[in-house]
């Protein structure tokens, strides 16, 4: 990848360029109008002209904020693309890229990780194939209606895998919550009213039960799914990846949820890391490596259905 850096900085200093020009498209003509609006004033008012012009300019100035403020992300994205299929194009050339594009996400609603979240940014959306199995994975900015502009409240990756078996309906595993609030009988009491139409399931595993509230709409299905090894597997990925994590089985695909994955950005206006880019990008697609073996999903321990 190093040897790549210099046409990564051309292309960066291109959109910067870019950039530039199209900011000067609004400056230049509205500089002139705004020049030709004093002279104009000026035969009628004097200095009461240039007192005038100052509303004009308070819009120009508004204008081009807010065209930056649209342009900018615009070529930020062109030059994440760039870099994304040169890191992919070395570690995994058959995998796809798209740095403006995401999951459906109707599969982040389901797993109920935020409930009335509002939508800040979705992207880098790469796909591919692990062994036999089929995956996608995008980055996520989510921030809750009654929270915190300052605190998103999940930031991190959502992944959709192949089961290798299929069934229908779904099966929603959060973090238990209700348990945490309001201790094992009480919060077991609230989850028995159900969440989003699905009802609580019912496990044998008490240490599971303990760190995870289980729901789904057919409940031998959902024990079906969750057997003793794919229980622990599920704690496995929790201790890696810490408390928020969450998974969904809907109809032949598991879904995982990790916050706490930063993106890495680039920036048009600073020079490219190359090794932290490479670094960051590259390490959502170590964590996909690691959900498939600790999920066991190559194996097919189940057979075809």
């Amino acid at each position: 990848m190093q040897a790549e850096l210099p046409s990564l900085e051309a292309c960066r200093k291109q959109l910067l360029l870019q950039k530039q020009q199209k900011s000067l498209y609004i400056l230049i003509p509205g500089g002139i109008l705004l020049v030709l609006l004093t002279a104009y004033l000026w035969q009628f008012m004097g200095w009461v002209a240039l007192a005038t012009v100052v509303i004009p300019l308070f819009f120009i100035v508004i204008i081009l904020f807010e065209y930056l403020k649209f342009l900018t992300p615009r070529l930020q994205k062109q030059l994440q693309q760039v870099l994304g299929e040169k890191a992919l194009g070395h570690a995994y050339p058959d995998w796809t890229f798209q740095a403006d594009d995401h999951l459906d996400l109707k599969t982040f609603e389901t797993m109920g990780v935020a409930n009335g979240y509002k939508l800040r940014e979705a992207s880098n959306l790469v796909t591919g194939q692990v062994g036999d199995t089929a995956f996608a994975f995008c980055h996520l900015l989510v921030y809750g209606q009654e929270r915190d502009e300052n605190e998103p409240f999940f930031n991190g990756l959502l992944l959709v895998f192949d089961y290798h078996k299929d069934f229908e309906g779904k099966t929603v595993v959060v973090r238990d919550s209700a348990q945490a609030l309001l201790g094992t009988y009480l919060g077991k009491k609230v989850q028995e009213f159900g969440w989003k139409g699905l009802e609580l399931v019912y496990l044998e595993d008490p240490i599971f039960e303990q760190l995870f509230a289980v729901y789904g709409d057919d409940q031998i299905t959902s024990r079906y799914i969750l057997t003793p090894s794919m229980m622990q597997n599920l704690i496995t990925l929790r201790d890696k990846y810490g408390e928020q994590v969450a998974f969904s089985f809907v109809d032949g695909k598991v879904a995982v949820a990790i916050d706490h994955v930063y993106l890495y950005k680039t920036y048009i206006e600073s020079p490219i890391h190359l090794e932290a880019a490479v670094d960051q990008f590259l390490r959502p697609i170590e964590m996909v490596r690691d959900v498939i073996n600790t999920l066991q999903l190559n194996t097919r321990v189940w057979g075809e259905s």
